[in-house]
């Protein structure tokens, strides 16, 4: 009996396996990249495999060609490296907000500066025309 009871869970087991696999098809990953090339693309290689769950294990540079070599392989960062990503991006963005508040200030700085150039051009038009009306009336008076 416990030999049908086998067969019957491997029949079942195999069942929902390619029910599953029908479903959820899954591409197979190889557990090591390696990409050889320019920089740039290498680079660009690299984000897109440790998007899909790949950690870089080693890495070469080229510099008399502008090449790169890298090896990855499937795997999860340690707890501590996504501790100090997470520290590192919560500083870059304390990091871009403050380069944004400078930026806000520095704008209406020259907002600002640009205001009191415009009333200092205007008095000085104000007494240009003053003078101009003065002198008019010396001419007109001699």
């Amino acid at each position: 009996m416990t030999s049908k009871l086998k067969t019957a869970a491997a029949a079942v087991t195999t069942a929902i396996t390619e029910a599953v696999a029908t479903v959820m098809p899954t591409k197979a990953k190889p557990t090591t990249l390696t990409f050889i090339g320019p920089v740039h693309v290498v680079l660009h290689k690299m984000t897109a495999a440790a998007r899909s769950g790949y950690l870089a294990t080693g890495l070469d540079m080229f510099p008399a060609t502008g090449q790169m070599r890298v090896s990855l392989e499937i795997g999860c960062p340690d707890a501590a490296v996504m501790e100090s990503v997470e520290a590192d991006m919560d500083n870059a963005l304390a990091n871009q907000e403050a380069q944004r508040q400078r930026d806000i200030e520095l704008a209406a700085a020259a907002l600002v500066e640009e205001r009191e150039r415009a009333a200092r051009k205007a008095e000085h038009a104000a007494k240009v025309a003053a003078a101009e009306a003065a002198l008019a009336e010396l001419k007109a008076a001699a």
